[in-house]
């Protein structure tokens, strides 16, 4: 006897389900007692010509690579049938008999004098079926969405073509329909994953991935006793359903379950947008492009910091010169330099990029003295492929009065050149006189002359005027002379 599969007809099995492992019994048609080893022809033992002994007493064979059972020196006057009595892993356990005679009918072999039966047997590959409705979040209500396409794939060693099933409406017994409904029928005995499709520009966020595993359960003596399935969210490792079937639910019976997931639901996606921020300095680090910084090459910085920048966006960063008046209105304003560049590994991973350009800032001291001058840098952000030239960016930061960004160049005050002073004239010139004022001789008084006295008095007179002081002294001073003489 050989075991083949019911869907393949041949030993190809389905899934992770093995054919070898089967084991058959032979069995007495008359009474459907089991045929034992010593019940042989002309009481010769009977033989095994093929597969494994289960048992030493009873026929009972277990099936190997080749997936046959075979024996000889039965009693070619009886009948007898094969009778599955453990299924192999993953296949129903199927209860038809096999019938084995020997008559008119028969093959035989000359050469042995031998009648043969072959007989084939099939097994049905275990297989499940579950099935949910897809539903999208609409403001916190629920709605089946048609038109989503799921994909099932087997995993490891389970063999099969990827499944696909897109949802759609559906009527159940009650003549109501349902849309968003998804049913994957007989989908082999094995491991899989379920994954919901993207598809072009979607604005929903798919569900996470669902892993089905099964697992079979032995005894001790490694003998199957049932199997196991368990579907699981790959992401939240939430265990969605766990399912236990037993052997006697897959007695000629192949269908393991049909179970129900439930709603899934696909909840709109909130996009991710990145933003620009920049930080522009000179050379020494500040925001001002010093009288010292001021030459035709000076270089002028950018540090560009971003979030949710991918690998492959566009950077365009620009430069402008901007002019104003003390009343801080804009009366000159050019773009003196773009930059272009591509965001690589190493900026998405800090989100940081540094810029420069050199820029001849010698004019700058040419504009009037009210007005100030400022360097501003901008950036705009693309995806990948997309023109920087037509197309909208992504993120941008192209606020000119924005201090970040902006470098300022510093005033310097033009020297001041004063009035020369003048003096009214005369249409003569006056000339210093050269010849010296005579001085005038003056005669000392003598003591005790009146004459003396009295230009002395004088004198004194003259003195307190000039100097303001001394008159008390000298009276005193000449009446205490008089009392003396």
């Amino acid at each position: 006897m050989t075991k083949t599969d019911a869907d393949t007809g041949s030993g190809e099995t389905q899934g992770s389900a093995q054919l070898k492992g089967a084991v058959f019994g032979l069995f007495n048609k008359a009474d459907n007692s089991p045929v034992k080893w010593s019940d042989g022809q002309n009481g010769y033992p009977i033989v095994l010509t093929a597969g494994t002994k289960a048992d030493n007493t009873n026929i009972s064979i277990k099936l190997g690579d080749d997936l046959k059972a075979g024996v000889k020196n039965l009693n070619n006057s009886k009948e007898y049938y094969w009778k599955e009595t453990v299924a192999p892993e993953g296949y129903s356990l199927s209860t038809e008999k096999y019938e084995v005679k020997f008559d008119s009918s028969s093959k035989f072999d000359d050469k042995t004098s031998n009648y043969i039966d072959n007989d084939k047997a099939t097994d049905k590959v275990l297989d499940f079926n579950f099935g949910f409705i897809k539903a999208q979040d609409v403001n916190g209500s629920l709605t089946g969405l048609n038109g989503r396409t799921f994909r099932y794939t087997p995993t490891g060693d389970t063999k099969g073509k990827p499944i696909e099933v897109t949802s759609g409406a559906n009527e159940d017994s009650n003549g109501v329909t349902n849309n968003g409904q998804v049913n994957f029928t007989k989908i082999p005995f094995g491991n899989g994953l379920l994954e919901e499709l993207p598809q072009k520009d979607d604005k929903l966020q798919l569900i996470n991935p669902i892993s089905i595993v099964t697992t079979t359960n032995k005894d001790k003596d490694e003998n199957i006793t049932g199997y196991t399935v368990t579907f699981t969210d790959t992401v939240t490792k939430q265990v969605i359903t766990t399912l236990d079937v037993s052997l006697d639910k897959v007695t000629d019976n192949s269908t393991m379950f049909k179970v129900n997931l439930g709603t899934l639901v696909d909840k709109p996606v909130t996009p991710v947008v990145p933003t620009i921020k920049t930080k522009a300095h000179t050379k020494d680090g500040d925001q001002t492009i010093q009288k010292v910084e001021v030459s035709k090459t000076t270089p002028l910085y950018d540090k560009i910091m971003t979030t949710n920048a991918v690998k492959g966006d566009q950077m365009v960063a620009t430069l402008h010169r901007v002019v104003t008046d003390k009343d801080g209105k804009v009366t000159e304003s050019k773009v003196i330099r773009t930059l272009n560049f591509t965001v690589d590994d190493e900026t998405v991973k800090s989100q940081e990029k540094q810029i420069e350009s050199t820029v001849d800032t010698t004019k700058d001291t040419d504009v009037p003295e009210t007005s100030t001058v400022t360097y501003v840098w901008t950036e705009d952000l693309f995806d990948e492929g997309k023109n920087p030239k037509t197309d909208e960016p992504k993120a941008k930061h192209d606020d000119l009065k924005d201090q970040d960004q902006t470098l300022t160049v510093e005033k310097v005050k033009k020297p001041v050149t004063p009035p020369s002073s003048t003096t009214p004239s005369s249409s003569k010139p006056t000339t210093p006189s050269t010849t010296p004022t005579p001085t005038p001789k003056v005669s000392l008084p003598t003591t005790g002359s009146e004459t003396g006295d009295m230009i002395m008095y004088g004198g004194a007179l003259a003195v307190l005027v000039a100097l303001g002081t001394g008159v008390v002294y000298y009276m005193k001073k000449k009446k205490s002379t008089e009392e003396e003489g």
